[in-house]
């Protein structure tokens, strides 16, 4: 019995200590796979999880990303709906300010397909239902009588995105009401889990989406994963927009995923021209776009459902979709642009008005005309 118990310990200590880590792999090395338990792999992104006993034994991957995995991610911050009562002349000021009648000239966005990152869609909205290609739940929500198929957004910030990018029907139109929209639900009210947002980067690859757009932002996501996530998406031509996040003065840092280099950093506007005082900013920042009471979809069924088919709502996330909508634009233009060089467009084509520091306008305010007057400059 003794002899026993003993065993027992050995074995439970040995189960007890084993961990997962996140490990990123090239084709060189890509064999050291083969010498551990693989819990999960992503070959498109070369990132796998693993089992070890301890960090120290995953010595010659490209890097090793420690737990814990937990992640969290607000979607909400900012963000507010108003009543429908405002002129027509005012509903879409934000349009006017980006000078978007001037790019329909070129393009409305045909061709073009755009990933969404949020807290999914309403997929039966009459100005969205034509415009979704797909929706996938990275979240596995349980479907109950508020979430009445997997996907849906129940908060209405997945579904007001989507609108701002390419919302068409039912008297509103989106920035590029002629492209395709992707939905990956990778939040509820928040997200807790980093392995759903890798699953979403290495679905964004396999689609082959032209433009990804995140409205969330986090300071403490592995640095070595969000690296290797983002080199991925530039060589797989996909360009990256993401909400600079809504802490402003209080807190002023931008994080995952708008400070990397190859991602468009996006801050808010309002239609003064003015920064918007919760519109983070710094050094990463790559330009301004309205973000400040914007009408777009809002919800058909849930408890965050209006009686109006659309809502105004503020934040990061609402300037977002803009710059994202725009890239979609200058792919459907001319889509053997680079990342890079759809990033290059947008900033050249960015105007900067009489309120300009370059601290918290980045390279100015987003303007779908001049940018795609660039597109199509010889």
């Amino acid at each position: 019995m003794k002899l026993l118990a003993i065993f027992l310990f050995i074995l439970t200590s040995g189960l007890i200590s084993a961990r997962e880590f996140y490990v990123g792999y090239s084709e060189a090395n890509q064999g050291l796979l083969s010498t551990y338990k693989v819990v999960k792999n992503y070959p498109l992104l070369q990132i796998a999880i693993v089992t070890s006993d301890n960090e120290e034994d995953l010595f010659g991957f490209d890097f090793v990303s420690r737990p814990p995995m937990r992640i969290n991610l607000d979607t909400k911050k900012s963000e507010r709906s108003l009543p429908l009562m405002v002129s027509p002349q005012e509903l879409q000021w934000n349009y006017k300010n980006i000078d978007l009648l001037g790019a329909w000239k070129y393009t409305k966005g045909k061709g073009a397909k755009v990933l969404i990152l949020d807290s999914g869609i309403d997929k039966n909205h009459p100005s969205l239902k034509q415009k979704i290609a797909e929706i996938v739940d990275f979240t596995k929500s349980k479907v109950t009588p508020y979430v009445p198929y997997p996907g849906y957004d129940i908060t209405g910030h997945g579904s007001h995105i989507a609108g701002v990018i390419a919302g068409n029907g039912n008297g509103f139109t989106g920035i590029a009401p002629e492209a395709k929209l992707y939905i990956g639900k990778v939040c509820i009210f928040i997200c807790r889990d980093q392995t759903i947002l890798v699953d979403a980067f290495e679905w964004a690859i396999h689609k082959r989406v032209d433009v990804i757009s995140m409205s969330f932002s986090n300071t403490t996501f592995p640095e070595e994963i969000a690296q290797r996530i983002f080199e991925k998406l530039e060589e797989h031509n996909i360009v990256a927009v993401a909400a600079s996040g809504n802490e402003g003065k209080t807190k002023n840092v931008i994080g995952f995923p708008a400070k990397y280099p190859t991602v468009l950093s996006v801050g808010a506007i309002n239609s003064d021209g003015l920064v918007a005082d919760f519109s983070n900013y710094g050094k990463e920042l790559s330009l301004v776009a309205p973000g400040v009471d914007i009408r777009s979809t809002s919800l058909t069924k849930g408890i965050n459902s209006k009686d109006e088919l659309l809502t105004f709502m503020s934040g990061t996330s609402m300037a977002t979709p803009h710059v994202s909508a725009v890239a979609a634009l200058i792919r459907s233009l001319d889509p053997s642009l680079t990342p890079k060089e759809v990033r290059q467009f947008i900033l050249d084509g960015a105007v900067k008005n009489e309120h300009y520091q370059l601290d918290i306008f980045g390279s100015g305010i987003l303007n779908a005309k001049r940018s795609l007057d660039l597109v199509k400059e010889p």
